[in-house]
């Protein structure tokens, strides 16, 4: 049995405590009111957003805190689209995972062999491989290090550029400028990698990756408000505000500049809907989220799109493995966790580009608290 309680700018969904006892020990549940009490208090201490926690199956907690839209009062809602920044390349990985199962792609092929030299024009072409495109370690150029404290926002993520050129031009232009490094010397963090394999996708199926992503992740699934920026679509729903911090809204940007890297959107529901067909069988195979979720600990744990590690958590007996998603484009974050091996994931989403959520690996901190909760019911007695 649920109950569905909603106050002021606050609604959850969770488990009725009154009768959640025998419905646990026969599914192997947590109890959620931990998890509701995390973000009360952060709800409290000034975070914004949504929170979800599911299983394979179902939604087992869902709250959304605070305001959407500042100015016009409208709060938050785990339907209404948002970013997914660079949740956005956890999508595409996933496209190149299927792309690799059906023999179209392969990981250790290099960008040279996709695209022709008009197309990319970068001399690393023939030594980058599309592996260490998924995984950060391409050394091409980044558009992001054009920020400064005067423009934190760099021209390139304001550009006006059509639909069709997304990829296109970065892969002509900004992308394939001088690179920082070679080939496979050192991870870096990079949208040009996310860029230049979204070129490589349209190049392989032949469509537009705004179509691609339609064909291959938001029909199937039904994931009606999953769409790519700038693909006759809005950046952002009207309704739905990016903030730096409690007062000062964000600085402007054209979010379909992001294309493959950061550009897809869509609501927090379909987002855990999405981790729900990962944690099964609906998009990738066993073998194929096995050597994509494998993380490299010489990079950080990243794998290719995610990054993967263990984490000790309160009130887990034994280590918990984590496929990891971060996303962070102007006002808005997000978290997007999956544990496989306790079928759970959780969705966070907040339009405070301040908020801290701090690192799971110091065992402190909102994200660690979150978790902790959501995955094994537990509660750290200090702060």
């Amino acid at each position: 049995m649920r109950r569905r309680a909603c106050i002021f700018f606050s609604c959850v969904i969770l488990i009725d405590a009154t009768s959640s006892n025998s419905a646990m020990a026969a599914t192997g549940e947590i109890a959620v009111a931990p998890l509701a009490r995390v973000v009360a208090s952060a709800g409290q201490s000034g975070f914004s957003g949504v929170v979800m926690l599911g299983s394979r199956t179902h939604v087992l907690f869902e709250k959304s805190v605070g305001l959407a839209d500042r100015e016009k009062r409208i709060p938050h809602a785990s339907t209404m689209p948002w970013r997914w920044a660079s949740v956005s390349k956890q999508v595409t990985a996933v496209i190149a995972a299927q792309l690799v199962d059906e023999g179209k792609l392969s990981l250790d092929r290099t960008v040279a062999d996709y695209l022709a030299a008009a197309q990319f024009p970068s001399p690393n072409a023939a030594t980058i491989t599309i592996r260490q495109l998924l995984q950060h370690t391409s050394g091409l150029p980044n558009p992001s290090d054009a920020a400064t404290q005067a423009d934190p926002v760099p021209a390139f993520y304001r550009a006006n550029v059509a639909a069709d050129e997304v990829h296109r031009t970065p892969t002509r232009t900004a992308c394939a400028q001088t690179p920082k490094r070679a080939a496979g010397e050192q991870f870096e963090y990079n949208n040009c990698d996310y860029l230049v394999l979204g070129a490589v996708i349209e190049q392989v199926t032949g469509q537009r990756f705004a179509d691609v992503l339609a064909a291959r992740i938001a029909r199937p699934l039904r994931l009606k408000s999953v769409f790519l920026s700038g693909a006759g679509k809005s950046e952002m729903p009207p309704q739905l505000k990016g903030y730096e911090d409690a007062t000062r809204p964000e600085l402007p940007m054209n979010l379909a500049t992001y294309g493959a890297a950061g550009a897809t959107a869509g609501s927090p529901r379909d987002l855990l809907k999405l981790d729900q067909a990962l944690m099964g069988s609906a998009l990738l195979s066993t073998q194929m989220k096995q050597q994509f979720w494998a993380g490299e600990p010489k990079l950080g744990y990243a794998a290719l799109g995610v990054w993967s590690f263990p984490a000790t958590l309160v009130g887990c007996k034994e280590p918990v493995d984590l496929i990891e998603r971060r996303g962070e484009i102007g006002g808005v974050q997000v978290r997007n966790i999956i544990a496989p091996t306790l079928s759970r994931a959780v969705v966070v989403f907040t339009n405070r580009a301040d908020w801290e959520f701090g690192e799971i690996w110091q065992g402190k901190g909102f994200s660690y608290d979150l978790l902790s909760a959501a995955l094994c019911g537990g509660e750290r007695t200090t702060p």
